[in-house]
C-alpha cells in the first residue's frame, strides 16, 4: 500500500491553486436503500464533475444546486432527498447532502495540505455551515482523535453527525507493465477505483495521452519491478513475451507481492511455468501467479473487455483483503 491525500482533497487543492471555484458535495447521511454510502463525495465546477454521489436524478439535482451556489448562492447548505417518487428514483431510501463552496480562502483545505500524514479531518455533516477542522497527532485538544491517530483501533465517536477520517489514505500500488490497448484501457479504470497506478513501458509513443496517470518510460522495465515496494500489485501485459517472462521472474523471486497477474492463455502459463522452474522458483511461488487474468464468464478478446474483466478481478481481491483486515480488527 502507498499513502496519499484523499483524491477529493488533491482535486480541490488543484482547483484552488488554479483559482477555479468548486462546490464539494458530500453524502452526510444515507438511510435505507441508497445509491452511495455516507461520506461519498462529488466535486462540482462550472464545467466539470469529479466523483459521484450516486448518479441519476439525485446527482442531476445536486449538480444544479451546486452550480447555483457557484453563481452566488449560499456558501454552505444541507439538504434532504427522499429517493422515492419525488426524485423518480426507485431506491426508496433517503439521503442528506452537504454542500460547501471551496476555494483559495478555505482555511481547512490549506490546513489539510500542510498537516502532514499524521492528521485527521473532523467534519460536522449536520451543519449547514462550514464545520471542518484539521487535527494533528501532536496538536492539542481532540484527545480521542489524537489517540486514534496514534494507533487506537476504534474510530472515535464524536456524535452521530460528526465524521472523522485520516488525511492520508492507503491506496494499493499497481504496477501495470505495458501501455498497449489493454493497458491504456485498464489503467484509468483502476485509478478511478482508488488505486495508485504506474503505467510502465519502453515505448514513448505508447505513453502518449496518459494524462492523470503516473507514466514511466524506461528501457528496462524489470528494474521497476525490482524497485517496487513490498505489497505492490503487478499486472504484466507488455509487447513482448520475453519481457513478460523477465518481469514475472523478477516478481516471483521477490515473493513479497500482493498480486501478480499475467495476460495470456493457459498455454502461455504452462510455458512460463516450465521456465520459472528452470530458474529455481519454488512451486508455492509459481502457484501465486494469476494467468489468464480477469474474472470468469467473459470470453471476449476485445481489449476493453479484457480490461473490464481484469479490473473486476483486482477489485474482488482488494475487497477480500479489506474484509480480512476488518475481521482481524473485530476479533
Amino acid at each position: 500500500m502507498s499513502t496519499s491525500m484523499p483524491w477529493w482533497i488533491d482535486r480541490l487543492t488543484t482547483l484552488a491553486e488554479a483559482g477555479e471555484p468548486a462546490v464539494l458535495v458530500t453524502v452526510a447521511a444515507a438511510f435505507g436503500s441508497s445509491p452511495r454510502e455516507a461520506s461519498a463525495r462529488m466535486i462540482v465546477t462550472g464545467g466539470r464533475l469529479y466523483g459521484s454521489v450516486g448518479g441519476g436524478n439525485l446527482e442531476y439535482r445536486a449538480t444544479a444546486e451546486a452550480r447555483r451556489m457557484l453563481d452566488g448562492g449560499a456558501a454552505c447548505a444541507l439538504k434532504d432527498y427522499p429517493l422515492g417518487p419525488a426524485l423518480e428514483q426507485c431506491c426508496g431510501g433517503y439521503v442528506k447532502l452537504h454542500y460547501e463552496r471551496v476555494g483559495q480562502d478555505s482555511a481547512w483545505l490549506r490546513n489539510a495540505c500542510t498537516a502532514g500524514p499524521d492528521a485527521a479531518l473532523v467534519t460536522d455533516t449536520a451543519s449547514a455551515g462550514s464545520a471542518r477542522r484539521v487535527v494533528t497527532a501532536d496538536g492539542t485538544g481532540d484527545a480521542a482523535v489524537r489517540a486514534w491517530l496514534a494507533g487506537a483501533s476504534e474510530t472515535p465517536d464524536l456524535g452521530r453527525d460528526v465524521t472523522v477520517e485520516r488525511l492520508s489514505e492507503a491506496r494499493p500500488l499497481v504496477l501495470l507493465f505495458g501501455a498497449g490497448h489493454v493497458g491504456r484501457a485498464l489503467a484509468p479504470m483502476l485509478a478511478a477505483a482508488a488505486c495508485r497506478v504506474r503505467l510502465i513501458d519502453s515505448r514513448a509513443e505508447a505513453l502518449e495521452d496518459t494524462a492523470g496517470l503516473e507514466a514511466i518510460l524506461t528501457d528496462d522495465p524489470v528494474t521497476e519491478a525490482d524497485a517496487a515496494p513490498t505489497g505492490a500489485w503487478f499486472l504484466v501485459m507488455s509487447h513482448s513475451h520475453r519481457l513478460d517472462e523477465d518481469i514475472c521472474t523478477a516478481v516471483l523471486k521477490r515473493g513479497d507481492f500482493a498480486f501478480l497477474g499475467l495476460i495470456g492463455s493457459a498455454t502461455k502459463r504452462a510455458r512460463f511455468e516450465a521456465r520459472f522452474r528452470e530458474a529455481g522458483i519454488p512451486e508455492a511461488a509459481i502457484a501465486r501467479l494469476t494467468c489468464p487474468i480477469g474474472i470468469g464468464g467473459i470470453s471476449s478478446k476485445a481489449p476493453g473487455a479484457i480490461a473490464v474483466a481484469t479490473a473486476a478481478q483486482v477489485l474482488e481481491r482488494l475487497e477480500a483483503l479489506e474484509a480480512g483486515r476488518q475481521a482481524e480488527v473485530s476479533a
